[in-house]
């Protein structure tokens, strides 16, 4: 998992509004509709009766700060009854525990979970921010006619979005005229071809056919824009820092909200969606909730 920093963590819980309404905007679905399931996964769970905890770990690097209480924030904005505890670590654990909650959720260098008390499993982040993502993607295209996607970065995250995307519910196959994959190491892209036989690396594409770009990548620009010409472009964005935003390009001068739209070389509109955690955490508590298994 992308480690972040307490800054960008901070952010999130001030933004959880604008976040839910440019979900609305992109998509039609609610922030609280995306984690879910939307209508592609059953999930019954009513969040209100349900008790969630956030337990800091310090292991390694550290806490970062604010982050077990940003996850709380998170999930009491979708309904939760859910705190964070004071204590770190085993002790944290313990004392969450003693609470009695459904879930507890915990974050170390190397995994994020969300731990089921009731059924002793967990939903790893990787796979739930997929799987909120690749709902907001299939929303989203089906709400503007979208037709040919590129998603760049295929490690851990960009991988199971593909799954999502070609193999489940959630599959845009239908909806989609060509999916573009994009990753600096071609054996990623190989491995991507063995998920969906069909999908195309980005070098097969002309810019002007791409409609909607997924970021999956821990880098600014991970691609060149100047190409595209007079077309309207979205691009989804759980990557962080974001690839694309109205600052991306040197000559954008465009006064738009940084996180809506904005104009790369005068010519390509740009709407931008990003967020690095809120769609993971709720989407691991209903997740969570509802048994999923990994498929």
């Amino acid at each position: 998992m992308t480690r972040l920093d307490e800054e960008t963590v901070k952010k999130v819980s001030q933004k959880l509004k604008k976040i839910d309404s440019q979900i609305r905007d992109f998509s039609g679905s609610s922030f609280n509709e995306i984690c879910r399931g939307s209508d592609y996964f059953d999930n019954q769970v009513d969040p209100s009766k349900k008790k969630t905890a956030a337990v800091p770990v310090t292991e390694e690097l550290g806490e970062i700060s604010g982050f077990s209480e940003t996850v709380s924030e998170i999930l009491n904005y979708l309904g939760f009854n859910s705190a964070h505890v004071d204590e770190s670590d085993v002790l944290g654990f313990s004392k969450a525990i003693k609470k009695k909650p459904d879930l507890v959720f915990m974050a170390d260098n190397d995994q994020f979970i969300s731990y089921n008390t009731k059924t002793n499993s967990f939903v790893g982040n990787d796979t739930a921010t997929a799987r909120g993502y690749s709902i907001l993607t299939k929303e989203t295209i089906k709400k503007n006619n979208l037709s040919n996607i590129l998603l760049i970065g295929l490690g851990n995250v960009g991988l199971s979005i593909l799954k999502f995307l070609t193999q489940t519910e959630t599959s845009i196959l239908q909806e989609t005229e060509e999916i573009f994959v994009h990753d600096k190491k071609e054996k990623k892209i190989k491995k991507a071809k063995t998920i969906e036989k069909n999908i195309k690396p980005l070098k097969k594409s002309k810019p002007s056919e791409i409609d909607l770009i997924i970021d999956v990548t821990p880098v600014k620009n991970p691609i060149n824009l100047k190409e595209k010409k007079n077309h309207n472009l979205f691009t989804i964005q759980p990557g962080v820092p974001p690839g694309f935003s109205p600052n991306s390009n040197p000559s954008n001068n465009s006064n738009s909200n940084s996180n809506s739209s904005s104009s790369f070389g005068g010519e390509v509109e740009l709407k931008s969606f990003h967020d690095p955690l809120a769609i993971g955490v709720g989407s691991m508590a209903f997740m969570a909730l509802n048994n999923w298994r990994k498929r």
